[in-house]
């Protein structure tokens, strides 16, 4: 039994249709997938979100783990003749070597658009690419996604409380006069243990405090799944409310307690809404316990001024201009096109 406050990896798929359909809005698509549980699940999360959005799946190329040649692959997707390519892979070095022998073939090139998962949605995808000059060219019009719950942290009422809670907290390691690094020496942490121990491998002596004031106000250079486990303790918390006080249950067993998370725990959480699928129609335990609503992902894009910007184009990957909804209509692709390059405002997607 299982119950997960975060995404699964796959979750993606349908995030990656709602890019197609809300930003891109192309109809046609060619897709990649590794031959994995990874690549499954993605592709299968994909295809069964779209009773709202229509996209044809113009061909599906399934490669191995570990596959270098993708001559085939390549050439069923030409051959679908799409200007849009879905690469399901969560290896980077795969992505950047399909990427280019496809660019060699004459299938990626300007007027064409390439969504990636977040896994590939890096430096290492072009770092693995063998003409370095080609990247720029090969990599235009690659659009991302990156799983960002500190969306919901910095804009809804439940976030942001948990930020200004979290920055509140005293501080048990901080930073002297000289720059040393100074520790609460009287302080127990929950688990009865001093802040400040000795390594019992190497001996050497180390703080395991937190220095509160190093966050920001947005909670964005916070780790982002610590959200996560504030949502969790509440889920718990829920979930044994609901079974004392509302079932009045004199007895607690896991069996309930989980069923109980499923069916009637439902609230706006610091991560956005949380609540839990009870399964698949078909297959009531496939999915059970996952969290299917509630999740921000922002969109991000291969930008050739960052990517000369910064040491070995370690830094491609920036956020394009804004492209929420202005006066309740979303922008058109020709306006996208046109903003892709800025990098002035977050673009999330939320389902």
């Amino acid at each position: 039994w299982r119950i997960q406050t975060t995404p699964l990896a796959s979750f993606q798929g349908r995030i990656l249709r709602k890019l197609i359909c809300d930003v891109v809005k192309l109809k046609r698509v060619a897709v990649f997938a590794i031959n994995s549980l990874f690549g499954t699940k993605t592709l299968a999360d994909f295809q069964s979100s779209g009773s709202a959005c229509p996209v044809k799946v113009e061909s599906v190329s399934v490669v191995e783990s570990g596959q270098t040649d993708y001559s085939n692959a390549l050439a069923i997707a030409k051959a679908a003749e799409t200007r849009m390519f879905l690469i399901i892979f969560d290896d980077p070095v795969m992505a950047g070597r399909l990427l280019e022998q496809g660019y060699n073939m004459g299938l990626f090139r300007v007027g064409t658009a390439i969504l990636g998962t977040e896994e590939i949605s890096n430096h290492l995808t072009w770092d693995s690419m063998i003409n370095k000059k080609n990247i720029p060219r090969i990599m235009k019009g690659y659009l991302g996604v990156h799983y960002s719950p500190f969306i919901s942290m910095s804009s809804s009422p439940q976030g942001v409380t948990f930020v200004e809670m979290f920055n509140a907290l005293k501080s048990t390691r901080w930073k002297g006069v000289n720059g040393s690094i100074l520790c609460d020496e009287s302080a127990l942490d929950d688990s009865g243990d001093f802040f400040l121990y000795s390594e019992r491998s190497s001996g050497n002596v180390i703080c395991g405090g937190i220095d509160f004031s190093f966050f920001n106000a947005t909670g964005e250079n916070m780790y982002p799944f610590a959200v996560h486990v504030y949502d969790a303790v509440y889920t718990t918390a829920y979930a044994l409310h609901d079974e004392l006080y509302t079932q009045k249950k004199k007895t607690l067993s896991s069996s309930s307690l989980y069923n109980t998370i499923i069916k009637n725990t439902d609230f706006n959480g610091a991560s956005g809404i949380v609540k839990f699928t009870a399964g698949n129609t078909y297959y009531p335990y496939d999915n059970r316990g996952n969290r299917e609503n509630g999740h921000e992902y922002l969109i991000i894009n291969f930008n050739e001024a960052l990517y000369h910007s910064t040491t070995n184009g370690s830094g491609g990957m920036g956020y394009p201009g804004s492209i929420c909804p202005v006066n309740g209509t979303l922008l058109d692709i020709e306006e996208v096109v046109k903003i892709l390059p800025r990098i002035l405002k977050y673009v999330k997607l939320s389902y």
